[in-house]
C-alpha cells in the first residue's frame, strides 16, 4: 500500500485536464489574424533585409474581460486596444485590477476567459517582475 500511494498520486496528476486545446485554438487564431492583416494591409516598403512584413502587424486586444478580485461585486473591465510592435506601453492600476493578468495574456502564459489577445506568432515578450531585484556589483 505504501508503494502504490505515491504512484496513485502521480497517476492523478498526469491525468489532469490541460488547457492544450484552448492554447492550440489561440495559436490558430493568431495565425489567422496575421494572414488576414497582411492580406488587407500592404506592408510598408522594407528598408533592409532585416525588416519583415510581420513587423508591421499590431498587437490587438478585443473585448478582453478582466475581473477585479478585490471588489466584492466582482466588477469587470473590458479592454480593447491596438498598439504597434515596439511600442512602450504603461499600464497602471490598483492592486487586483488585472495588470498581471493582462501581462500573462500578452506573454501567452494565460488565456482570456472571453475576448481575444492577438499577437503575431513570432513575437516574444519579456516579463518584468513586480518584485525589484538588486545586484551588488
Amino acid at each position: 500500500s505504501e508503494v502504490i500511494d505515491p504512484l496513485s498520486v502521480l497517476t492523478v496528476q498526469f491525468n489532469l485536464e490541460t488547457d492544450l486545446p484552448q492554447r492550440m485554438a489561440a495559436h490558430e487564431e493568431h495565425e489567422r489574424y496575421m494572414l488576414q492583416y497582411l492580406s488587407e494591409n500592404k506592408p510598408p516598403s522594407l528598408q533592409s533585409v532585416a525588416e519583415s512584413a510581420y513587423d508591421s502587424i499590431p498587437i490587438l486586444m478585443k473585448d478582453v474581460v478582466l475581473r477585479n478580485r478585490h471588489n466584492r461585486d466582482e466588477s469587470r473591465s473590458t479592454i480593447s486596444a491596438t498598439t504597434p510592435q515596439g511600442s512602450l506601453v504603461y499600464v497602471s492600476g490598483k492592486s487586483g485590477s488585472g495588470k498581471t493578468s493582462l501581462l500573462s495574456m500578452i506573454t501567452r502564459d494565460g488565456l482570456p476567459e472571453t475576448g481575444q489577445v492577438l499577437l503575431p506568432p513570432h513575437l516574444r515578450v519579456v516579463h518584468v517582475s513586480s518584485m525589484p531585484s538588486f545586484v551588488k556589483s
